[in-house]
């Protein structure tokens, strides 16, 4: 195969906003997919109400409401419900039956209903909460390519799980706009791994929250996930929730058992392939994993097949990270994608009466990497995801820079983390009130949960909820420490007296290379 000279592959990751020669290469992953519900189109007839918790009563948010075709199970439309538990869905004047579903519970079918054209209905209803046992499935491979995901099989089960998730990555709740600030980085390297100039880094902001374009799914069956321009210039893509969750992918592909990996012990994974190789493009393969035991969707990891044998041996491929929050907002925190970089080489040939006494060949130069993180998620002012990243042009808490250094000054000695084995990374911050004063003697919770594996087998995980806790000083600084990295943690702020989480809320992650993150609190109104 001739793929020209300075073939080196374009970034398969860049912001959708540019030039339309920069947008041409975009890649298909989404950092935050928050895509409106996805009715085939607008139609009179509509369902709509509240779901509730069956144990607390209150509103049950971020739960995929679908509207399937009794006769057929095609799916109609999809909905995520509200932060109250509102929805408000779509549909015909089919039979149809609607399905709530939930990260680690079984699916509900809250009815089976028939609308007369143009009515509008409500359906309120109170969901079971029947946990899903996955802590209990053996790992033993086993393929089944005629599979489908509502076959009542172990890997369908796994599956169903991640489909949730992803859609839910991709469909927004219907009560406000989130906001992502995000930062993407591009490195090169030699075909040695020494790392060739500085990574170019750029930071933005994105309102819509989809700031890499989606290649349609069903280009995809005809392109691959690789394509190489007039140029011989390289585009890897990858394998989205758009993908993962398209009927017409999965009728392609097998679905496979991921035995425990001794990377990710407290996980299991449904491993996908293609069904059958093709000579005319690249496909895809990887793992979707999930945690063992919340069920929940942690990370895809991808490569490729059909590969030139040389551009194999650099291992392209990437991952996908996700994070889901409280009010049930799923994203994607992080991504990369690793891309060999190739050059045409011409030489001397030994035979002179051959190719013009010249050879072509194509080598590996080295590696581009292309990787993005969400530094920030907003909704209007509230910040409901924050890596801990001081924004160096301004404080987050709007607490005068004087104030700070002061503050720091004063409590340099004070706010310290005692040493210990235990201790992962620090939190620190400053909590002011309305008027951006600095709040004192105001409770600074942090909670997560553990994942540990239980007596009873090598394959039994449980969870279990941890938590840290200070108290801030008279100029409002907090500091917690002993805290996880890579890992969500809720920190609440409550004044003294005052109710939990009245003075904030937020989530924080804090990066793998991370041992401490700022995280600030302007108290609400």
């Amino acid at each position: 195969m001739w793929l020209g000279r300075d073939l080196d592959g374009p970034a398969a990751m860049m912001p959708n906003r540019g030039s339309s020669a920069s947008r041409s290469i975009l890649t298909s992953i989404a950092v935050v997919a928050l895509a409106v519900a996805d009715a085939r189109s607008v139609r009179a007839q509509e369902l709509s109400g509240t779901l509730r918790y069956e144990r607390a009563g209150a509103g049950a948010a971020g739960v995929l409401v679908v509207a399937k075709r009794a006769v057929d199970g095609n799916v109609i439309s999809r909905v995520v419900t509200s932060r109250l538990g509102r929805y408000r869905l779509a549909v015909g004047t089919d039979s149809v039956e609607v399905v709530a579903l939930r990260i680690g519970m079984e699916p509900s079918v809250l009815a089976r209903v028939r609308l007369r054209d143009g009515e509008q209905r409500e359906l309120n209803a109170v969901l079971a909460e029947i946990p899903i046992r996955l802590a209990d499935v053996r790992t033993r491979a086993t393929a089944r390519c005629e599979m489908r995901p509502n076959e009542g099989s172990t890997v369908a089960q796994l599956f169903v799980q991640a489909r949730t998730a992803l859609l839910l990555s991709r469909l927004r709740a219907q009560d406000g706009a989130v906001t992502a600030r995000y930062e993407v980085r591009s490195a090169r390297s030699s075909a040695r791994g020494q790392p060739i100039g500085t990574p170019v880094v750029t930071v933005a902001t994105d309102s819509v929250l989809q700031p890499f374009r989606s290649v349609p799914v069903d280009s995809l069956a005809t392109i691959g996930f690789r394509t190489i321009a007039a140029d011989g210039a390289m585009t890897y893509r990858a394998p989205d929730a758009d993908v993962l969750t398209s009927d017409a992918f999965l009728a392609h592909y097998c679905l496979q058992l991921v035995a425990e990996s001794s990377e990710y012990p407290a996980w299991i994974g449904v491993a996908f392939r293609p069904s059958r190789n093709r000579l005319d493009i690249i496909q895809t393969r990887g793992v979707v994993w999930l945690d063992r035991a919340s069920s929940e969707l942690r990370q895809i990891d991808f490569g490729y097949v059909g590969l030139e044998p040389l551009i194999a041996r650099a291992s392209p491929g990437g991952t996908i990270a996700y994070t889901r929050l409280d009010d049930e907002i799923w994203f994607v925190h992080e991504w990369g994608i690793r891309m060999p970089t190739v050059a045409s080489v011409t030489r001397l040939s030994p035979f002179a009466n051959q190719n013009n006494g010249a050879l072509d060949y194509v080598t590996v130069t080295g590696t581009q990497t292309v990787s993005g993180a969400v530094l920030e998620l907003r909704r209007g002012n509230a910040l409901l995801f924050s890596v801990g990243a001081r924004d160096s042009s301004a404080s987050s808490s709007g607490i005068a820079d004087d104030v700070l250094l002061r503050a720091g000054v004063a409590n340099r000695d004070a706010l310290t983390c005692a040493d210990s084995a235990g201790m992962q990374a620090t939190v620190s911050g400053v909590v002011v009130n309305s008027s951006q004063q600095p709040l004192a003697r105001a409770l600074v919770r942090a909670t997560w949960v553990d994942q540990l594996r239980s007596p009873g087998g090598i394959s039994v995980w449980r969870t279990e909820a941890r938590e840290a806790f200070v108290h801030t000083d008279t100029t409002g600084r907090y500091l917690l420490c002993g805290l996880p990295r890579d890992r969500p943690i809720r920190i609440t702020v409550t004044k003294a007296g005052g109710s939990e989480g009245d003075a904030g809320r937020s989530t924080i992650r804090l990066r793998r290379e991370s041992t401490t993150a700022t995280l600030d609190f302007p108290t609400r109104k």
